[in-house]
């Protein structure tokens, strides 16, 4: 599906907007955000919606110049040119808007962190990773063998513990800073821009006065970032099971036994399945 005909169905309808070809690039940037984060542990998919949802936030800018439905549009814009050359998140989004960001420059930035965790998050062992290793690799691996081993815990505690793999994608410039969390600020500036020239405009008709998931930021976040994009750990985190079946520790890894595993992700999981087994 076209991002930008998703989000015709809610807001920056066409027929009702001001600005709707500025309304509809932003929705675009934010269903494009959301889509990133769905697909955070496949380095492949996340890239290819990381790059679509900054060219969408880049667009904003372009295409609200072509409008310039805001009366007095030079003196009005130039106050928010100055609010985003002042912010060094959208700084860094104006200068890569010349390119786009590629999967070496992703991967030499961002890490992965494999953790081994009891069932009251105690942390038994934990080793760094690359960030595009596939979890499935991670698990039938090596690296989770020695995780196991390097964690010198009681065979009790390993036979509940389970497996946490945290990733942090970056980019060069942004010193460490997770990526989605950026674009979320820059975000946070261009809907206040555009919200804000609706109000001039006097017209909010194509703004839902409730909304599930709204494009704009209530008055009540002061973050300066949408409450759906305040990224947490736990949403670049992924937990699975681990399971000690037999005295050869036969370790096996089952979704849906622990909290926030996704149910039927991956091979070996599901309904029927008694998941993919490990050894050592």
């Amino acid at each position: 599906m076209n991002p930008e005909s998703a989000s015709l169905g809610t807001e920056g309808k066409s027929a009702n907007c001001p600005i709707p070809m500025t309304h509809r690039r932003l929705a675009a940037a934010h269903l494009l955000w959301h889509q990133a984060l769905d697909h955070y542990h496949d380095s492949d998919r996340f890239l290819a919606n990381l790059n679509s949802t900054i060219e969408a936030l880049r667009n904003v800018t372009f295409v609200l110049q072509k409008e310039q439905s805001v009366p007095n549009f030079a003196a009005w814009y130039g106050k928010w040119q100055a609010a985003l050359k002042e912010n060094a998140a959208a700084r860094w989004l104006q200068g890569a808007r010349t390119k786009v960001v590629h999967q070496g420059e992703l991967e030499s930035q961002s890490t992965a962190e494999v953790r081994l965790v009891t069932w009251h998050d105690h942390v038994l062992a934990s080793v760094a990773m690359p960030a595009e290793t596939p979890s499935p690799l991670i698990l039938q691996g090596l690296p989770l063998l020695s995780l196991v081993e390097k964690s010198g815990a009681d065979p009790t505690e390993i036979e509940d513990a389970a497996v946490e793999v945290e990733r942090r994608w970056s980019a060069e410039g942004l010193d460490g800073r997770e990526i989605l969390e950026t674009l979320a600020e820059v975000y946070g500036v261009l809907s206040d821009m555009v919200l804000d020239a609706h109000t001039l405009l006097k017209s909010f008709v194509c703004i839902p006065e409730e909304s599930d998931h709204p494009d704009f930021r209530s008055s009540y976040h002061r973050t300066g970032t949408l409450e759906c994009m305040a990224m947490a750990v736990e949403q670049r985190t992924q937990r699975f099971k681990l399971c000690k079946r037999t005295e050869e520790a036969v370790l096996t890894r089952r979704c849906g036994a622990w909290p926030g595993v996704r149910s039927g992700s991956g091979p070996g999981c599901g309904p029927g399945s008694s998941g993919r087994e490990i050894r050592p």
